[in-house]
């Protein structure tokens, strides 16, 4: 193996740790964020855990992927946001072909930021398991505590 390094991209609302291969070595990647790790890691790590396998974190090198059997071709945001706005039956195809939270999760959370229509909500909702009028209102309820909430005084 070479000293190729390969980039880790965590897509994710949450930090993924990683113990390396010679076990003494710790890597934390952080959300919405990547970490370079060399070849021999990765393989060491897909061969651990179910990291790759499920989706929570994605191989940024074609030709490992290709190795390890994994689709290059992973959903960002921004094809999130795409999908968000096809049609309901092909939201609710891609939505139920995902059956990791985690995605679903995200899914959930780019639909709250974008202005979608109650019919797209309710596809979302039904695919996912969801309450998103919950979801919305709670978001909504965060902003307007955080807005209530008084400064720290300086002594």
């Amino acid at each position: 193996m070479s000293d190729k390094k390969i980039r880790i991209i965590n897509p994710n609302r949450f930090m993924v740790g990683l113990k390396l291969m010679d076990g003494i070595r710790e890597v934390v990647v952080h959300p919405n964020s990547f970490v370079f790790l060399e070849e021999n890691d990765v393989y060491y790590i897909n061969n651990m855990c179910r990291l790759f396998r499920e989706k929570t974190l994605f191989i940024d090198d074609e030709e490992i992927n290709e190795t390890l059997g994994y689709d290059k071709d992973y959903l960002t945001n921004e094809k999130i946001k795409h999908l968000l706005s096809k049609s309901p039956k092909d939201i609710k195809k891609v939505v139920e072909e995902n059956n990791y939270k985690h995605i679903k999760d995200r899914i959930v959370n780019v639909a709250k930021d974008m202005d979608l229509p109650a019919s797209k909500l309710r596809i979302i909702e039904e695919a996912t398991g969801y309450d998103i009028e919950q979801i919305l209102k709670s978001d909504k309820e965060k902003e307007e505590q955080i807005k209530k909430t008084p400064g720290r005084k300086k002594k």
